[in-house]
């Protein structure tokens, strides 16, 4: 009884008004004080310190707190479904043409997140005969144990869950297995998808041949020793990779610009960035032409919009372009005289929410005349492409050009006119598209190559069927 009234007393007791007002007063400023460490330590990454990470992380408990009540409801596959789930009525392939009616068409090496096996796959497919000949499905998950990473930042992928791991821009080798990474450690696979090899480090984006068995590959060093970055910053690296998984020539491209004479594109810019130059590409050159020579390689950095011909060999950068594209990715050379490059033209608005301008384009430069066209912006417009963060182009004639929204899980040649040659959605049968993760094109005589290799491994357990 006594502890009865006690509480009773305490519940109906008076509470002095002025005391309610500071309790309320001090609320507030607090409140105030807390969202200003927040936003400055969100916009100066390790500037404010232990105290600032862990205002951070408790701001994001909400986000967190949802994130993981996804995972509970939809497995780990929530995080890599499409950015918007467009393309009503459509999944798989759509084709055009009947099977075996274009002899000369490629293959694709399909890349993307099969929603139905709840990991993401690389699929050989055949245009012309419509059949996919042959399927990789690692074990992440096993992969994973032989990573030995010292150091990363924080938002890098390479410690993500099986579920989760994006398989990006497979790169064929000649006995028929495949190069990829995911933010994470450089790793080759047999066509068993067995692991070959693995070279630690933080590599990311485009997997490129020098058509010697070695591969130009971006990647990051942490933490940077730079004047005046913090431990956030991120330094973008070139790599050339040999076969056998050792590094062959690294160097930073923030240095690489600040020693040319474009350093301003690095820190003259209105704010401090920790990702200034964001490099998504390394198309390496494979011929000597007027403009460039073998051993060069062209360079995207997304972050400052610019495409970059740098020689190695010399440690100089020939040539530098700043516009007419914005926020790109996926450099290509044409020809003696040409690149085409993948502009996503997207803007990044207030409140961290980018959108693409409009559409995508493909812009092709001509260093012998200095003029850039776009041949298919009627066709991307009349087609809705619109691909935010990530993008693929490969030109395969002068009237068709393969193109991946990867954003939205969709694949497609697309002709000048605005019609299809065939078309992908990678919907799973849970009825959402997921992502893909960077398709690579093969012509018709790298494909049979490739697959004659493939299909001496002997792995009979995968896949060979009709679509």
């Amino acid at each position: 009884m006594g502890s009865a009234a006690a509480v009773e007393r305490l519940l109906f007791s008076r509470v002095e008004v002025w005391l309610v007002g500071l309790i309320l007063l001090v609320a507030l400023v607090g409140a105030f004080i807390y969202g200003a460490l927040v936003k400055y330590a969100v916009d100066h990454p390790g500037a404010a310190g232990p105290v600032g990470e862990a205002a951070i992380t408790v701001a994001d408990l909400p986000v967190e707190a949802k994130n993981a009540m996804d995972q509970l409801v939809a497995g780990q596959k929530v995080s890599l479904l499409a950015y918007d789930q467009r393309f009503d009525g459509q999944t798989g392939f759509t084709y055009s043409y009947l099977p075996g009616s274009r002899p000369q068409a490629g293959y694709l090496l399909l890349s993307r997140y099969d929603g139905d096996a709840s990991q993401s796959v690389v699929e050989l497919v055949d245009l012309n005969s419509q059949q996919i000949l042959h399927r990789w499905q690692p074990d992440f998950a096993e992969i994973r144990k032989l990573f030995d990473v010292k150091a990363a930042l924080p938002d890098s992928n390479w410690n993500d869950p099986a579920e989760r791991v994006r398989l990006i821009h497979p790169l064929p080798t000649a006995d028929g297995g495949l190069i990829y990474q995911n933010d994470s450690p450089l790793v080759k696979i047999d066509a068993c998808s067995q692991p070959v090899w693995v070279a630690n480090g933080i590599y990311n984006h485009s997997n490129e041949s020098a058509g010697d068995g070695s591969v130009w590959v971006p990647l990051y060093r942490v933490p940077s020793d730079l004047h005046g970055v913090d431990k956030g910053f991120q330094e973008d690296r070139i790599a050339h990779v040999g076969p056998d998984g050792k590094v062959l020539f690294e160097k930073s491209m923030v240095r690489i610009l600040m020693e040319n004479g474009y350093g301003h594109l690095v820190f003259g810019t209105a704010d401090y960035a920790h990702d200034p130059t964001h490099m998504n590409d390394i198309q390496p050159v494979l011929a000597d032409g007027p403009y460039w020579k073998k051993g060069d390689v062209f360079v995207s950095l997304r972050n400052v919009s610019s495409i970059v011909l740098y020689r190695p060999s010399e440690d100089h950068i020939v040539w530098l372009k700043q516009w007419p594209w914005v926020n790109q990715h996926d450099v290509d050379i044409l020809d003696d005289h040409r690149i085409s490059v993948f502009d996503n033209h997207k803007y990044n608005f207030r409140n961290n929410r980018p959108e693409v301008h409009g559409h995508n384009d493909v812009k092709i430069y001509d260093f012998a005349t200095d003029t850039v066209s776009s041949p298919w912006a009627q066709a991307m417009t009349d087609q809705d492409v619109r691909t935010i963060d990530m993008g693929r182009q490969e030109i395969v004639s002068d009237d068709a050009v393969i193109l991946e929204e990867t954003d939205y899980g969709r694949l497609m040649e697309l002709q000048r006119d605005g019609s299809t040659g065939w078309e992908y959605v990678n919907r799973a049968g849970d009825g959402k598209i997921y992502l893909l993760n960077w398709t690579r094109t093969l012509d018709r005589a790298e494909g049979d190559a490739f697959l004659a290799e493939v299909r001496a491994a002997g792995c009979t357990a995968h896949l060979e069927a009709k679509l």
